[in-house]
């Protein structure tokens, strides 16, 4: 068994975070990592692809689905509930793509661009692109997208002087 995996964890596995550089997200990620792989047991999560699945799921949640997305999809020009569910399920695919790439930070960024895309339609919204769903959100949408992505990249990377600054400047 490779030594990055113990018994009874996610699949048989236990995932060990990578945390150079970043010694307080370590701690914190090793203290979760047995209760949540206990979690995702219970709830039938096991495996690597059921992990990646979930969290993709998370991801589009986080970045996509809770916040100003709530809005549009309130307003007259927004997407229906078809067209939210039908748009879910394709970030979904974009979200498991953005976790598997070797660079996290890459991923995230693929990810952010596919999301603020404006030329891009909407999955289940008839061709209509952002500007046509988001009219009037659409600056609290791209700021939403962009500090959540600032925030998980914090979290992925040590943090170093250029990507202090790169983040900054991304806002």
């Amino acid at each position: 068994m490779p030594a990055d995996q113990e018994p009874g964890g996610l699949g048989g596995a236990v995932l060990q975070p990578d945390c150079d550089g970043a010694p307080g997200n370590c701690e914190l990620l090793s203290g979760l990592n047995e209760a949540q792989a206990e979690r995702c047991r219970e709830a039938g999560i096991v495996g690597a692809d059921a992990m990646v699945s979930a969290a993709a799921v998370g991801l589009v949640i986080e970045m996509w689905r809770t916040g100003p997305v709530e809005n549009m999809h309130a307003s007259l020009r927004g997407p229906s509930d078809a067209a939210m569910f039908a748009e879910s399920a394709a970030l979904h695919n974009a979200a498991v793509t953005a976790l598997t790439v070797s660079r996290r930070t890459a991923g995230l960024l693929d990810f952010e661009e596919h999301l603020l895309d404006r030329n891009r339609p909407w999955a289940g919204a008839g061709g209509r692109t952002l500007p046509d769903l988001g009219y009037g959100n659409l600056g609290d949408y791209r700021r939403h997208v962009k500090d959540h992505v600032n925030a998980l990249m914090a979290l992925t990377d040590p943090p170093s002087a250029s990507s202090r600054s790169g983040a900054a400047s991304r806002s």
